[in-house]
C-alpha cells in the first residue's frame, strides 16, 4: 500500500501550498485595502483557490530530486515506520471525507427544497430584474429571480441556472432595485462557483485549519468586493447601506453554504461598512503601483512556500532516513541468489539449468538511467507473490564503480546487493503486493546503468 504514501505527501504537501499562500494574502491584504485596492485583494482571493487544488509544489520537488539528486531520489519515499503513519492517516482522511461529503450532499439538497418552495414573481418585479440584468451585465437566460414565503432575507443561490429568491413583501423601487442590483453583483463575480469549489476542496483539506480560515475570508472578502461594485457603480453608499440595515428588521434568514444572502446579522454589516467606506473614499490608484504591489505579494508568497517546502522535503528525508530499513543479501557464487528471507539455497549448475527452462516469466521491464553519485531510481510497481522470484541484471557504464540494487517490498523494506561491474542476481520473495526494483549509483562519479529484470513464479 504505498500508494497511502505518496498520497499524503501529496495532500500535506498541497495543503501547506494553499495555506502558506492564504496567510501571505491576509497580511498583504491589510496593506492593498488600506491603499483602496478592494476589488483586486479579493482576486488575488479567488487565485489562491487554485493552489489548494493542484500539487504543484509536491511534483515541483519530485523533479528537483529526480535531475538534481538532491534528496538521493528518495524524496517521498517510504519506510515501514512511514508506511504505518501513512496507513492510519488515509483511513482518518477517509473517515473525515466521508463526513463531509454528506454534510455538502445535505447543503445541496436544501438549496434544491428551497427552490422547489419558490412560486413566480409579478410581472413588475420580472421586468425591473430584467433591466439591471442588462446594466450589470448578467445573462437574462441563466439567471432567474423568485419569491418565497419561506426566507426572510433576499438570496441567490444555484450554479448553472443561478435564481434570486426574495421574501413576499413590498418593496419600493429603491429597495428593490439595491437587492437586485447586489445579488447579481455576486452572480457576475462567480462567487457561488468559488464558494462550491471551496466547499469541495475543503472537503480534501478539513485537517488544516487554514482551509477553514479561507473559507470564511472568501465569504467575507465576496461581501465586501460585492458592496463596493454597486457603491462605487451607483455612487449611492448612504441609500445602498440604509436600504440593507431597513432589512434588519425583519428576522434573521437560514444560513445555507452554498448561497449568497444579501446580510446575516448587525456585527457582519458593520464590518461590510467600514472595509467598503475605507475604499470607497480613495481615489483611484495608478496601473504601475497596482502591478507593483500584486508583483511583491507574487514574489513573496512563491519564496515563502518554495522555502517552507524545502523545509517540509528536508525533514521528511530525514524520517526516511531515520527509519529506512535494509536488507542486504550475501553475494553468491554461480547464480548468485540473494534470498529475502536470509535463507541460503544453494543451487547446482545443473539445478540452475533446470530452473530456467521450467520457470515462466510473468512481467519484466528493461531500463537504462543515467545516475548522479548518490542517486537512485525505481522502476515502476509491479505485483508479485510470496514465493515469486525477480531476476535482476544490471550493468554500469563504468565497470569499476559500485552500485546498489535490489527490490523494495511491499513493506517499504529494501533488499539490496552491492557490487560492481555486470551483475546477475535473483532475489527470493516473502511478501505479497506490489514491488519496485531499484539500482542506487553508491560511487563519487555519474552513471549510466542499464538493467532488466524479470518476475518468474
Amino acid at each position: 500500500m504505498t500508494w497511502t504514501v505518496n498520497w499524503m505527501y501529496m495532500i500535506l504537501m498541497t495543503s501547506l501550498t494553499g495555506g502558506v499562500f492564504t496567510l501571505i494574502w491576509y497580511g498583504v491584504s491589510r496593506a492593498l485595502e488600506r491603499m483602496g485596492y478592494l476589488n483586486i485583494t479579493y482576486k488575488m482571493l479567488k487565485v489562491i483557490l487554485i493552489f489548494w487544488y493542484c500539487p504543484f509544489m509536491y511534483y515541483l520537488l519530485l523533479y528537483m530530486d529526480r535531475y538534481t539528486a538532491k534528496w538521493g531520489g528518495w524524496l517521498f519515499s517510504g519506510t515501514p515506520t512511514i508506511l504505518r503513519f501513512s496507513k492510519v492517516f488515509t483511513a482518518v482522511w477517509l473517515c473525515g471525507v466521508v463526513i463531509f461529503i454528506f454534510i455538502y450532499i445535505w447543503s445541496y439538497a436544501q438549496i434544491r427544497k428551497c427552490l422547489k418552495q419558490t412560486i413566480d414573481c409579478d410581472l413588475k418585479t420580472q421586468m425591473q430584474f430584467k433591466t439591471i440584468c442588462k446594466e450589470v451585465g448578467v445573462s437574462v437566460r441563466r439567471t432567474g429571480i423568485r419569491q418565497s414565503y419561506h426566507e426572510s432575507i433576499p438570496k441567490v443561490m444555484g450554479l448553472f441556472r443561478q435564481t434570486i429568491v426574495i421574501p413576499v413583501q413590498e418593496y419600493s423601487e429603491e429597495q428593490l432595485q439595491i437587492v437586485l442590483k447586489h445579488e447579481l453583483t455576486h452572480v457576475k463575480h462567480k462567487d457561488l462557483w468559488f464558494r462550491n469549489l471551496t466547499l469541495l476542496i475543503r472537503i480534501v483539506h478539513f485537517m488544516n485549519p487554514v482551509m477553514w480560515l479561507y473559507w470564511r475570508f472568501l465569504e467575507r472578502w465576496s461581501e465586501f468586493a460585492c458592496d463596493y461594485s454597486v457603491c462605487t457603480e451607483t455612487q449611492q453608499i448612504r441609500q445602498y447601506y440604509e436600504v440593507i440595515f431597513s432589512m434588519m428588521q425583519v428576522e434573521k434568514g437560514r444560513r445555507l453554504p452554498m448561497s449568497s444572502q444579501l446580510l446575516e446579522h448587525k456585527s457582519e454589516l458593520r464590518d461590510r461598512m467600514e472595509h467598503v467606506t475605507r475604499c470607497y473614499k480613495m481615489k483611484a490608484r495608478s496601473t504601475v503601483l497596482t502591478t507593483i504591489m500584486v508583483a511583491v505579494m507574487v514574489v513573496a508568497s512563491c519564496g515563502s512556500v518554495f522555502a517552507a517546502s524545502l523545509g517540509v522535503a528536508n525533514v521528511s528525508d530525514r524520517v526516511y532516513r531515520d527509519t529506512d530499513v535494509w536488507i542486504e543479501m550475501p553475494p553468491q557464487e554461480d547464480l548468485r541468489e540473494a534470498i529475502i528471507t536470509d535463507e541460503y539455497i544453494p543451487m547446482t549448475e545443473g539445478e540452475v539449468e533446470t530452473f530456467y527452462e521450467n520457470a515462466r516469466g510473468v512481467s519484466s521491464y528493461t531500463f537504462t538511467w543515467k545516475l548522479k553519485a548518490g542517486e537512485a531510481m525505481n522502476t515502476g510497481s509491479f505485483s508479485a507473490k510470496s514465493g515469486n522470484q525477480v531476476f535482476i541484471c544490471v550493468s554500469p557504464s563504468v565497470t569499476n564503480k559500485k552500485i546498489r540494487f535490489g527490490v523494495v517490498q511491499p513493506d517499504s523494506t529494501k533488499a539490496y546487493m552491492t557490487a560492481s561491474g555486470d551483475n546477475d542476481y535473483k532475489f527470493y520473495l516473502n511478501q505479497s503486493g506490489n514491488h519496485k526494483v531499484f539500482v542506487q549509483n553508491i560511487s563519487d562519479t555519474t552513471l549510466t546503468v542499464t538493467g532488466t529484470y524479470i518476475v518468474y513464479r
